[in-house]
Parts: C-alpha cells; sequence; structure tokens
C-alpha cells in the first residue's frame, strides 16, 4: 500500500476517534486520487482546510507547481528555499476567519487584515496597497509573500512524522500552533 495513503487513513481515524465532527459527512474520510498528505493533516490536525473544499480538484494548479519546481531546480531545493503555501490556511491559522472574497465588504476585510499584519507588512509609496484591497488574486500574492516572510523568518521546521510521504508529496507551510513553536524551540536546542 502507499505510504501517503497510509498516513492519510492514519491522520482521518486518529480525528474520528478524538470524535471530532467530520466536514465530509457522507463521503469517504480520505481521496488519496485528489487530496495529499499535507491537506488530511491540516484539516484533521489543525482544522485548517488550504481549499475551499477537501478533496477539490487541483491538476491545473498542480501541474503548474510542478513545472516551477522544475524550471527552477538549479537554485531552489523544495522545502528548503521553495514553499508551497496556502493563502487561506495562513489567513485562518493567524485568527482572520472573516471571508475576504466573493463577499460583501469583502474590500474593508482586506484592509482590516493587511492593517493588523501592521509592522511585518509595508507598501511603498503610490497606490500599491489600494490596488491590493481591490484585487483578491493580487491580495493572495501578498499573503503568499508575507508566509514565505514568516517562514523565513521564524525558521519553521517540518511536522516530525514517522512517514516520509508528506515529503514525497509536498508541504502546505501555515503559522505554526504555540504548541509546534515550543516543540521547534525544543528541537533547536536539542542541536545546539
Amino acid at each position: 500500500m502507499d505510504a501517503a495513503v497510509i498516513e492519510m487513513r492514519r491522520l482521518a481515524s486518529a480525528a474520528e476517534s478524538a470524535g471530532e465532527r467530520h466536514l465530509r459527512r457522507g463521503k469517504p474520510s480520505v481521496t488519496p486520487y485528489t487530496q495529499r498528505v499535507t491537506e488530511v493533516h491540516l484539516l484533521c490536525e489543525r482544522g485548517l482546510a488550504p481549499r475551499e473544499a477537501l478533496g477539490q480538484g487541483t491538476g491545473p494548479l498542480a501541474a503548474r507547481a510542478a513545472h516551477l519546481t522544475r524550471a527552477l531546480a538549479d537554485r531552489f531545493r523544495l522545502n528548503e528555499n521553495l514553499i508551497e503555501v496556502s493563502p487561506k490556511a495562513t489567513l485562518t491559522a493567524l485568527g482572520f476567519v472573516r471571508p475576504y472574497k466573493k463577499r460583501l465588504g469583502e474590500r474593508q476585510t482586506r484592509a482590516a487584515i493587511l492593517d493588523a499584519l501592521g509592522p511585518d507588512l509595508a507598501f511603498g509609496p503610490g497606490v500599491w496597497r489600494e490596488v491590493c484591497v481591490q484585487n483578491d488574486h493580487l491580495f493572495e500574492a501578498v499573503v503568499c509573500a508575507y508566509t514565505g516572510y514568516l517562514w523565513a523568518r521564524d525558521g519553521w521546521v517540518e511536522r516530525d512524522s514517522t512517514s516520509q510521504a508528506p515529503h514525497r508529496d509536498g508541504w502546505i507551510w501555515v503559522p505554526p500552533v504555540e504548541s509546534e513553536l515550543a516543540d521547534t524551540s525544543q528541537r533547536a536546542v536539542a542541536k545546539s
């Protein structure tokens, strides 16, 4: 059996054993043909859905990511200096749960999020911030760049796993929760 499928089933089973209500009622807990370990991990262990619907097809996006990874391979290595991020998962992990696109008041929500990111995120002179507030694609691109900034600044590390599946399938990086930050600090001290 595929290591990724084993890891996904383990994550889903642990979440169901913990009595968590599953977001996909009436459907299989994992669908390895449309999901990756990182998506199941984010949903079951962190309560974060990186996409609108778990299991949503991402063929064109995945193909583009694979192409970029190959095209940049001479300078960038996945999970070392090239990372995959999710603007929705990042914002949810940071506590921003109000919808920021396709809703009434979306521009005000995006402006409030940018304001809350405060000193870590500044725009140069001109209309850049206003354009970011007006365009959800540009806003998400800025959030992705901000996630990369946090990853580099704070030295996030991959979660410990008995399976190599997350490494092989790719990992979506999101801001860690407090317990993960403590684990990271302890591992850094242990390496010293």
